[in-house]
């Protein structure tokens, strides 16, 4: 009974999947991070690694934005990375930018052609209710990495997830780095679009 339930939600969500956002929206998610296990070389940082970033979607491109301020060996650490995909016209983008104290320590501008690389994402039987959606259990694997949580196939974005939904909730597993962290969705806002979000540039 429990898998006949499950089968009849996916097809339930799935009749009415992509509804968000609509053509002249867009979705902004704020998650929060926790850090389960990191690399022995990373362990001395830990209490410095991001613990929020905030992603922007809409149907074709995507936004990702992270920003750190700590202290660092009494020092004022800034960093900022900001990470553009565009599908429509085939470009990423990644800007980073770190400060320390007042000085510029880093500023990196990377161009990419966007390259078609996607991955399966397999659907479990699990359901959830997470921040108002419906929710079903996914994994996304490959030879380096293992995503498994929760996605809302109300909400359709770009990328690996194009035609599941939107994770809201999921761990994340480097398999060549033994780093593992968990992710979770604070907040889920659907504002109007706002298309110069999905360019970047050096300035």
């Amino acid at each position: 009974m429990n898998k006949i339930c499950c089968y009849f939600f996916i097809f339930l969500v799935s009749t009415f999947y992509g509804q968000l956002p609509g053509d002249t929206e867009q979705v902004k998610i704020n998650y929060s991070m926790e850090y389960i296990k990191v690399p022995i070389k990373m362990r001395f940082f830990k209490k410095h690694l991001p613990k929020e970033i905030t992603q922007y979607y809409t149907k074709t491109s995507s936004r990702n934005e992270v920003h750190l301020k700590t202290k660092f060996m009494g020092k004022n650490v800034q960093n900022s990375t900001i990470s553009v995909t565009n599908e429509p016209i085939l470009k990423s983008w990644t800007k980073i930018k770190t400060k320390i104290n007042d000085s510029i320590v880093q500023s990196e501008f990377i161009e990419e052609d966007l390259l078609e690389n996607k991955k399966s994402v397999f659907l479990g039987h699990e359901t959830k209710f997470i921040n108002g959606y419906n929710c079903i259990e996914f994994t996304l694997e490959d030879d380096s990495i293992k995503i498994e949580g929760f996605l809302t196939p109300d909400i359709s974005i770009s990328g690996d997830f194009r035609n599941y939904g939107l994770p809201l909730e999921f761990k994340t597993s480097s398999k060549k780095e033994k780093f593992i962290f968990q992710t979770y969705c604070k907040e889920i806002i659907i504002e109007p679009l706002d298309s110069s979000l999905y360019i970047l540039n050096e300035n």
